[in-house]
């Protein structure tokens, strides 16, 4: 076979290798491997506060915070704080007989101050430096202020023995014993009402109280309204404040009760038969 028959055949090869495509070079992104950036914990940002408790969380995974019952009882630096608090509503009734001026002044505009609470929240206002000065609970604030208000109505020297520590049924009682039904009728409102409504029938009786002059403990009060109108929203207090309410209907009845000296002078000894006739 001669050279000529070979031409054909390489110009053939040659005419399809000029036809295919000529391949790309990849681009030079794609030929590095990529980077893996390190992964850090990012700590917690400064102005986040802290959680003062623990979250609880439910059976069925449901938030659950922490709340404060009613029931928790006292510490003694709330204890401390309440008495000094009273103390100084009894100290303002000794500053207004007081020799100085200004002190007797100042007591009896402190005084008309809290009687005005009474008013409205304009007037309470007014009222909030002489119970935020001893830094009352937050839950306990507007009993506070209300114990304030009713001492204002009925302002008394500080009780010295156990005779003068009176609760609010004691002292109602012994008014019912010189004013009669009309009295009754006040207390039986006052231990029967809702809650809501029992700052309005318990102004009412301390202004019946100061007309006659008869002293009220207002430590015991305040510790005993506290009980009584703390927020309770789940009822874990409702065997406590019924307590209250029977001591105050039970001191009402013995206070009210006809009091009868025991009889000193010796009984007379039956006679006996005589036998001898």
């Amino acid at each position: 076979m001669g050279a000529g028959s070979l031409r054909p055949r390489r110009q053939n090869r040659l005419a399809v290798a000029s036809r295919s495509p000529t391949p790309r070079p990849l681009a030079a992104h794609r030929e590095r491997p990529l980077r893996r950036l390190p992964t850090r914990t990012a700590p917690a940002p400064a102005h986040l506060p802290r959680r003062s408790r623990p979250i609880q969380r439910t059976p069925r995974g449901g938030r659950m915070t922490t709340t404060r019952t009613a029931t928790a009882p006292p510490s003694n630096d709330i204890r401390q704080r309440r008495g000094d608090f009273v103390t100084h509503l009894y100290r303002l009734n000794r500053l207004i007989s007081s020799d100085n001026r200004h002190a007797a002044a100042e007591a009896r505009r402190t005084l008309a101050r809290l009687r005005r609470c009474f008013a409205g929240p304009r007037q309470e206002a007014d009222a909030y430096q002489t119970v935020f000065d001893f830094d009352p609970p937050e839950a306990e604030q507007h009993i506070w202020l209300l114990v304030a208000g009713l001492f204002a109505l009925h302002p008394q020297p500080q009780p010295q023995d156990a005779h003068g520590r009176a609760s609010i049924g004691t002292a109602m009682g012994r008014l019912a014993q010189d004013r009669g039904d009309s009295v009754h009728r006040r207390f039986t409102q006052l231990v029967s009402v809702e809650t809501a409504s029992l700052p309005h029938y318990l102004r009412q009786c301390v202004q019946l109280l100061a007309t006659a002059g008869i002293p009220l403990d207002y430590y015991r009060l305040l510790d005993e309204l506290i009980d009584l109108l703390l927020d309770d929203p789940y009822g874990r207090n409702a065997d406590r404040r019924q307590r209250i309410r029977l001591t105050w209907a039970r001191d009402y009845h013995r206070a009210g009760r006809p009091q009868h000296p025991a009889s000193t002078e010796a009984e007379p000894e039956p006679a006996t038969p005589d036998t001898t006739a």
